[in-house]
């Protein structure tokens, strides 16, 4: 792929194949980290039994710009490698996590029973906007 319009294709040296892997990882790792702060400080709007599921709605609404930005941010970290691949793996990354906690260590979200649902299917409403807008983008380059 050509990068930022230039006549040549962006040749990447084998040497930096791992750090181009490991940028979208890292990003992954901290959008998840992020998304817990997110949790812990909205828990009482959108992820307790009985709060409003038009909370949810908004919830979701908003994670699709979101989505956006976070892909526009990964082609940032990723210049010569393809955005699906940085994309699938950030969002692979955030997803391996969360199932984790969810299974081991639940009360890093600090909620229980519905809400924890509510947790997993804001995550991938998540990682399905954003792997969406990456098909987009990348589609739109050529």
């Amino acid at each position: 792929r050509e990068v930022s319009g230039a006549a040549e294709p962006c040749v990447m040296p084998k040497e930096s194949r791992l750090a181009t892997l490991l940028a979208p990882a890292v990003f992954g790792a901290a959008a998840w980290a992020s998304g817990v702060v997110i949790v812990r400080v909205a828990k009482e709007y959108l992820f307790v039994e009985g709060s409003p599921k038009s909370n949810t709605a908004a919830l979701y609404a908003a994670l699709v710009p979101f989505g956006y930005a976070t892909i526009k941010a990964i082609e940032c970290t990723t210049p010569c490698a393809s955005l699906y691949e940085g994309t699938l793996i950030a969002h692979a990354t955030a997803s391996l996590i969360d199932g984790v906690v969810i299974a081991f260590a639940p009360w890093i979200y600090d909620v229980t029973g519905e809400g924890t649902i509510k947790v997993a299917s804001a995550l991938l409403w998540g990682l399905g906007t954003g792997m969406t807008a990456s098909v987009y983008i990348e589609n739109a380059r050529k």
